[in-house]
């Protein structure tokens, strides 16, 4: 049995909330792929050429009210998806704060499962069943559930060298491994 007591800290947190959406579902995946990287590109790219357009019909002569009052909402919309991995970073933080994370968490990992103790506020046992893969990135073991946004985070810092070998070859033996794809 591995047992470990440490407080989760936010950047964790927000790394295996990452990974439990890249790992989730399809539409999770997209979703998150989609707001956090491919349509704040996009949005910025449009920037500088709806810009350009708004000074041209600024510019123009004759009434021209409603096509700039149309491009003045596509600055601002797409103003507001450049912003949407900093609303994403906020989200994390606020969740971080109100699942009371900052509290000492005891994780007990055995051969019949995984014991998940938040002192004062939470104490479950889950059985390897209850997990579909893991993911180990260069500072963590994220336990995850595919169609939940629901992980157990085991930062490699909390463990000995003998214990975190122990713990790849258990998590090995229990839960499909998923290739790391991360910064």
């Amino acid at each position: 049995m591995i047992s470990i007591k440490r407080v989760l800290s936010p950047e964790e947190f927000a790394t295996s909330n990452r990974l439990a959406l890249m790992y989730g579902t399809a539409a999770r995946k997209f979703n998150y792929l989609a707001f956090c990287f491919v349509i704040p590109i996009l949005s910025l790219a449009s920037l500088p050429f709806t810009g350009w357009l708004l000074v041209d019909v600024w510019r123009r002569p004759g009434n021209h009210v409603e096509l700039f009052g149309i491009l003045c909402g596509v600055i601002g919309t797409s103003l507001y998806f450049v912003l949407c991995p900093l609303f994403f970073r906020q989200r994390i933080r606020k969740l971080y704060r109100q699942q009371q994370l900052d509290r000492q968490w005891e994780i007990e990992v055995a051969e019949n499962g995984v014991r998940s103790k938040l002192v004062g506020l939470a104490d479950t046992h889950l059985e390897w069943a209850y997990f579909d893969a893991y993911v180990e990135t260069p500072e963590t073991f994220v336990l995850l559930k595919r169609l939940r946004p629901v992980f157990i985070t085991i930062t490699k810092a909390a463990l000995s060298d003998a214990q975190g070998v122990e713990l790849r070859g258990l998590l090995d033996t229990r839960l499909e491994r998923k290739q790391y794809i991360g910064r």
